[in-house]
């Protein structure tokens, strides 16, 4: 039995280590060729962001199936959700001079702190100025954290936002993510994509939050 096993082992490290080290892999496509005559299909690995795998930071993203649960049946393109259509923040006006006002505009100060705790005080801290927080122990997280990557997490009372923006940044993931977004690329940013996560509303929610310290 366990020379079968180490015969069956030996054999499929060996064919591995051909496909590794003789192989052209298509990362985007999952195309394998080995020499001018061998091609065969393996899984694509997805680009999510930074991340070239689907290895998520956020676990709000992760698909989740049960046992033996058949393939999910995607709603048709162009459907509208029930709660009904969600804004499109690449095509707001986020301008200076945008006229863009918050739907429903009732900051819930408890629902948009616990949102705000939940999602973003990891980065931004507990007084929203993320890397000009004053606790030095904040601080050397943050930096120990990004490394070299850019931007760091932004003083959010200290920049003026209007309100377009700061929901177009929201959903996006940062400003960085959004110019990414608008170029039809994949954002570089570590901050996630908030539109993924958030319903509009809890976005508003956030954009209020941010406001109601900019403005005291």
């Amino acid at each position: 039995m366990f020379k079968n096993f180490n015969n069956t082992s030996l054999i499929i490290i060996t064919l591995f280590s051909i496909i590794l080290f003789a192989s052209c892999y298509n990362s985007k496509t999952g195309e394998v060729t080995i020499g001018e005559s061998i091609k065969f299909e393996q899984p694509a690995l997805m680009e999510t962001g930074s991340h070239r795998v689907e290895a998520f930071t956020e676990m709000h993203f992760q698909p989740s199936y049960r046992s033996q649960e058949s393939p999910r049946l995607l709603p048709p393109k162009g459907s509208v959700p029930i709660t009904g259509a969600s804004l499109d923040y690449l095509t707001m006006d986020i301008s200076e001079n945008s006229e863009i006002t918050i739907p429903k505009d009732n900051l819930d100060f408890a629902k948009a702190t616990d949102i705000y705790n939940i999602n973003c005080l990891v980065c931004h801290g507990s007084t929203l100025k993320g890397i000009d927080e004053p606790d030095p122990k904040y601080q050397a997280k943050i930096l120990a954290f990004y490394g070299d990557k850019s931007p760091l997490p932004p003083n959010l009372t200290k920049e003026t936002y209007n309100n377009a923006e700061l929901f177009a940044y929201i959903s996006a993931g940062g400003r960085q993510g959004y110019s990414s977004r608008k170029r039809g690329k994949w954002p570089q940013a570590i901050m996630p994509e908030f539109g993924r996560v958030l319903t509009d509303d809890d976005r508003w929610q956030l954009v209020q939050l941010i406001q109601s310290y900019n403005s005291n």
